[in-house]
This record gives structure tokens, C-alpha cells and sequence, in this order.
């Protein structure tokens, strides 16, 4: 679930980071033609619903999947 979460959220954090460079903010008087996430959420926002979309996949994707077994586990102490 750890793994996933961490994949879905740099996934969706460089699609971000790639709009913002693919379109700077424009010059004074100028319409702004980039696209509404970048017009209306602030990055921190963006921040906030990021770490909120990667515990939710880290949740699910940990409930659907089978619990690791004793012996991937390791708990048991080899001396």
C-alpha cells in the first residue's frame, strides 16, 4: 500500500510540476490559457489534497491486498 501511495503521488505531483513550468503566470493584461488546477488551487492547497489522495490509495490498496506471511515478516529472531 506504501509503495502505491508513493507512486500515485509522484505521479500526480509532476503532472502538477510539468503544468506549472508548461505554463508560466502571464504578463499583466494578458488572459491566462492555463488550465483551471493551475488558475484555482494554490500549490499548497495542492499540497494538502495530494497527501490526502496518497493516504487514501495507501488505505485502500492495504485493505484489498493479503497480509505479508510469518516468515516475510521476520519477526522471529535468528541467532
Amino acid at each position: 500500500g506504501a509503495f502505491w501511495g508513493l507512486m500515485v503521488g509522484l505521479v500526480v505531483g509532476v503532472c502538477r510540476m510539468v503544468l506549472e513550468f508548461a505554463f508560466p503566470p502571464p504578463r499583466c493584461g494578458i488572459v491566462d490559457s492555463a488550465p483551471m488546477v493551475l488558475r484555482s488551487v494554490h500549490y499548497l492547497h495542492f499540497a494538502i489534497l495530494l497527501c490526502g489522495l496518497t493516504a487514501i490509495v495507501v488505505a485502500v490498496v492495504s485493505l484489498l491486498t493479503t497480509p505479508p506471511s510469518h516468515e516475510q515478516v521476520g519477526t522471529h529472531a535468528s541467532i
